[in-house]
């Protein structure tokens, strides 16, 4: 294992998996709950932005400046495809 590789980091680095899974799993529940139908292309879009550090719902906020005083630095912008909707993620 790199000796970087600590504890710390390896759950700084989960975090925001687990909380965009965490989001997405409430809100799927909460449509169950209400009867209604699940939006995919909904759902897509919020777990993207909740990995985009510019926006303002990134569960990266917070995560990253923790990770720089490690001497980590990550991009964890997204750019999205705006083709997506025309053709279909599985065509690109």
């Amino acid at each position: 294992m790199d000796f970087w590789l600590t504890d710390e980091i390896k759950e700084l680095m989960f975090r925001p998996c687990l909380d965009i899974s965490g989001h997405i799993g409430r809100r799927l529940d909460n449509r169950r709950r209400m009867d209604e139908s699940i939006d995919e292309r909904a759902l897509t879009e919020d777990f993207v932005d909740h990995f985009d550090s510019r926006s303002s719902i990134s569960s990266w906020n917070g995560v990253i400046n923790r990770l720089r005083e490690y001497q980590i630095f990550l991009n964890t912008s997204v750019k999205k495809c705006t083709r997506e909707h025309h053709i279909g993620a599985e065509k690109r």
